[in-house]
């Protein structure tokens, strides 16, 4: 075997996954990321880092809306998004956007004097979505899936906003949770939850709290009301 000469589009793919691995290993390996929300623009009607769990409770519209539309112009943006996220840029522009198709190498095989020339196509595993985070200071995070379609491109499919202890917030417009039941092993992380839904006019919980519930109550996809319970 005398070559096995390479394009120079498949070493630079090729070369970007390496980069982006060096620089974030689990998207490599697992197609996850996160993205500290300090890192991204701020809510342009607040002028302040976007309220997560406030996107979720409006959602689709209000501040979710300019989540999504913030999300998508970084994402959108190859030079934006390398300075906010270098190696989800490598990865989504410089691996998975331009072997879509596949990837061809071609060869050059020897023996005895002769040459065959051939090529092999390799079809890059588009099977794994991206599953992306935006995460607070305090742990509540968005959860997307970053979804490649021919004919749109990158999407954002949005799928929830969960505490630090993987609580989720309740969606009124959306779809409801089949258990709207919430636990906490103690009254911080529920207080925290509580008053990033407005306050509800629950007050603080008291620190005595061993353990916290809050039950909410829907009307066919329509918020009724919540309560907590401490035990």
């Amino acid at each position: 075997m005398d070559e096995w000469p390479v394009d120079d589009s498949v070493k630079t793919i090729f070369n970007h996954l390496v980069r982006a691995y060096q620089e974030n290993p689990g998207l490599v390996s697992t197609a996850q990321d996160r993205i500290p929300l300090r890192n991204l623009p701020p809510d342009p009607i607040t002028r302040q880092p976007f309220n997560l769990p406030q996107a979720a409770w409006e959602y689709p519209q209000g501040t979710y809306r300019r989540l999504e539309e913030m999300l998508v112009q970084v994402i959108g943006n190859p030079a934006e998004l390398s300075q906010v996220d270098p190696a989800l840029a490598d990865y989504v522009y410089g691996v998975q956007t331009p072997s879509i198709n596949g990837i061809t190498i071609g060869l050059g095989i020897g023996s005895n004097g002769g040459n065959v020339n051939g090529s092999v196509q390799l079809q890059w595993d588009k099977s794994q979505s991206i599953g992306l985070q935006i995460c607070n200071s305090v742990g509540d995070c968005a959860n997307f899936t970053l979804i490649h379609t021919n004919d749109r491109g990158w999407q954002l499919d949005f799928r929830d906003v969960e505490d630090l202890y993987g609580n989720v917030y309740p969606e009124p417009n959306a779809t409801y949770p089949s258990n709207p039941k919430w636990y906490w092993h103690d009254s911080i992380g529920a207080n925290h939850f509580i008053q990033q839904l407005g306050g509800g006019g629950w007050g603080d919980l008291h620190a005595s709290c061993n353990s916290v519930w809050l039950i909410c109550s829907w009307k066919g996809n329509e918020l009724i009301g919540c309560y907590t319970q401490c035990l």
